[in-house]
């Protein structure tokens, strides 16, 4: 006979205390496998002891393994003027490292490298000598000097620093001049500016010196280039370096590297043409450039025989009726016949709205045929 048991309040109430109970317990469970366990160090296998030290990554070594001081000051310095610093290299740990390379941010800054190998006991101490080279540097300096020593199979880094400040006898401005673009004939002038630091007496010895379209003038503590663009018809981009003698006798000589460019306003691709002598055939193309807006209205043909129009043949779809910066035309040998110079009419819209003709060349030249020898 079975005997059903009431349930009562106190019955019922249990059963659902134990059911909030068991999802509090679950979500307890999730929230820990989420968001702690991700947290928790994991353990790693132990490297075994042959292992290769390029295998462990290098690691900055801390105290009471260090340079003392770790910053040296080599002070104010002169151009061209070299000094040496020492860094002691402390090792107040228990084991003995082994230095196994040198190296240095700066190519003004050297370190012995003898000092490879040797081994930096414990509790010991290392010299470590630096040397710095001004050259011709100027303004504050910072090099970095890096010891890599080694314990068993791991590397250690140990960092210091090297300033100085370097005063140039003399500063100038600008380094280097450059002059842009210029049309043919045109002229401009740029001064490059000397002025005294640590040689107060500077004097600069050159007078005048010509390179090329480039002329140099020096007054004073100033050195004057004026380009001279040459009246080309062609694009030319012209390049010298130029030297300036001065009083110092750490930086007795400044070079200046000087660059401009000539650009026509209109402008003809080849500056020739070559065809073979008596040879009916030939094709060359020819290219119109411009610096404004332009349109090709004209091409005439001059010789012996006088002038001719030719028929204008547009290369590669070029419209010849639209503005652009740029033409192609056809050129065959039949239709220059004759001809010494092509002059092409070119029609320039400028910034204002106006348009004016300009004339532009090119050279027609042919190649000879070797004469036959004849038989006697």
């Amino acid at each position: 006979m079975k005997v059903k048991l009431p349930i009562g309040r106190e019955s019922g109430w249990l059963w659902r205390s134990e059911r909030i109970l068991g999802c509090l317990v679950g979500v307890c469970v999730i929230g820990f496998l989420l968001f702690v366990a991700p947290r928790l160090p994991r353990s790693h296998p132990a490297k075994p002891a042959g292992a290769p030290a390029d295998s462990v990554p290098l690691a900055h070594l801390p105290p009471p393994v260090a340079f003392d001081p770790d910053v040296l000051d080599a002070g104010k310095l002169l151009q061209n003027e070299t000094v040496t610093r020492t860094f002691r290299l402390r090792n107040r740990s228990e084991i003995p490292l082994r230095l196994v390379a040198l190296r240095t941010s700066c190519a003004c800054t050297f370190v012995n490298t003898n000092l490879l190998r040797e081994v930096l006991e414990r509790k010991g101490e290392i010299l470590v000598p630096v040397r710095f080279d001004s050259d011709g540097r100027s303004g504050p300096i910072t090099a970095i000097v890096e010891v890599v020593l080694r314990a068993g199979t791991t590397n250690y880094v140990v960092v210091g620093r090297l300033e100085a400040e370097v005063i140039p006898d003399f500063s100038y401005e600008p380094r280097n001049v450059q002059f842009g673009r210029l049309s043919p004939g045109e002229r401009a002038t740029e001064t490059v500016i000397f002025r005294p630091r640590a040689l107060q007496d500077l004097v600069l010895t050159s007078t005048q010196s010509w390179r090329g379209p480039f002329e140099v003038k020096v007054q004073g503590l100033l050195a004057t280039v004026t380009f001279h663009a040459p009246a080309i018809t062609h694009g030319e981009t012209y390049s010298q370096v130029m030297h300036v003698r001065t009083s110092s006798p750490r930086v007795p000589q400044v070079t200046l590297s000087i660059s401009g460019q000539v650009v026509p306003e209109v402008e003809v691709i080849p500056s020739a043409l070559v065809f073979a002598a008596g040879e009916p055939a030939g094709v060359s193309r020819l290219t119109v450039r411009a610096l404004d807006p332009c349109g090709v209205i004209r091409l005439v043909k001059v010789g012996l025989g006088g002038q001719e129009a030719l028929p204008l043949v547009p290369a590669d779809e070029v419209s010849l009726s639209e503005w652009s910066l740029a033409h192609a035309l056809v050129i065959t040998n039949w239709t220059v016949a004759g001809a010494d110079r092509l002059e092409v009419e070119v029609r320039i819209q400028n910034g204002a709205g106006r348009s004016e003709a300009r004339l532009a060349s090119v050279d027609i030249k042919r190649l000879v045929k070797p004469k036959q020898e004849t038989k006697p």
